[in-house]
């Protein structure tokens, strides 16, 4: 069970939207001084995650049986929404909802911006189209296909552990290691090997599983 949560669990500390956007404002604002700024803020942001996370992970696990764990994915509902409608605490009734809603929200508009600055750049490398045009249009494309998705209500959990979780780990754990040794503006970013083949090790189980997974 462990193996096959692999993908969810990267889906969760995924932060990979927004990075881009982040690193470019850290190095506008602090210079030379960027990198070691930038290590400080993901440094203290990985640590929050993982605290969080795991916190949520294991309370959840502790409060829910699987059977009811598999009939909350069964409704294709968030396990806080889950919890609100089996329980008649007024607290988890009201609060529930809440932080589901800010949950996805936050997650929602991190990943719009790194999805419109992806779309605008593909879209500026192959059309004349002024700036403003394109980015109105990235927006009004990302805004209607979310909409869409939204109506037709897929299994997201299905989607994120077959097809999102391993493009994530393979773009955050493998490409990295990857380019440190191709590219060699890359080779200064190198850690040291233990550090290397951990990565290495984590991007590997969490592709193989989601692998395993679908077969």
């Amino acid at each position: 069970m462990i193996w096959l949560a692999l993908p969810m669990i990267v889906f969760s500390f995924n932060h990979s939207p927004i990075i881009s956007q982040f690193a470019r404002e850290q190095r506008r604002e602090h210079g030379e001084n960027a990198v070691k700024k930038t290590d400080a803020i993901t440094g203290g942001a990985a640590m929050m995650l993982m605290g969080f996370v795991m916190f949520f992970v294991f309370s959840v696990v502790l409060s829910l049986s699987p059977e009811q764990l598999g009939e909350a994915q069964a409704q294709n509902i968030s396990v806080l929404s889950y919890l609100a409608n089996i329980h008649e605490s007024p607290l988890i009734s009201t609060l529930g909802p809440i932080v589901a809603f800010a949950a996805i929200t936050s997650s929602y508009f991190g990943h719009f911006l790194g999805a419109q600055e992806g779309l605008v750049g593909l879209a500026k490398s192959r059309s004349n189209a002024s700036e403003a045009k394109i980015e109105k249009g990235s927006l009004i494309f990302i805004v209607l296909t979310t909409w869409a998705v939204a109506i037709i209500n897929p299994d997201i959990l299905g989607m994120i552990e077959d097809l999102g979780a391993p493009m994530i780990a393979a773009i955050l754990f493998l490409m990295p290691i990857f380019a440190m040794h191709k590219v060699p503006a890359m080779a200064k970013y190198k850690t040291s090997k233990a550090a290397q083949a951990f990565t290495l090790i984590c991007g590997l189980a969490a592709v193989t599983s989601a692998i395993n997974g679908i077969f």
